[in-house]
């Protein structure tokens, strides 16, 4: 087995596992929706919410642009990115392979 191969395997188990270990920390899950909801409402909890009251305002910009909630469709996506570029990576190093051959 070459090393493009093996880069390709490891892509692949990187993005099979990413999610997967992400899985923990995820929530917004609710039991009653369907399958398409739970993923468009599901995320991983990056800061907890403050609570405000009227008097006080937020004056920093910085923390209007870290969001609160990462959407775990991203990281799902991500994870399939991961796949594909593991099957690629697979494929071209097996067509390098029949290229060398005579």
């Amino acid at each position: 087995m070459n090393r493009e191969k093996k880069i390709g395997i490891a892509l692949i188990v990187f993005g099979i596992c990413f999610p997967l270990m992400l899985l923990p920390f995820v929530s917004g899950y609710e039991k009653n929706k369907g399958i398409v909801q739970n993923l468009f409402n599901v995320g991983i909890m990056l800061k907890k919410e403050k609570v405000v009251t009227i008097g006080e305002t937020f004056t920093s910009s910085l923390v209007k642009a870290i969001p609160r909630r990462l959407p775990y469709r991203f990281v799902i996506a991500s994870g399939i990115l991961f796949i594909f570029m593991g099957i690629l990576k697979i494929d071209l190093s097996r067509r390098k392979d029949d290229d060398q051959s005579p």
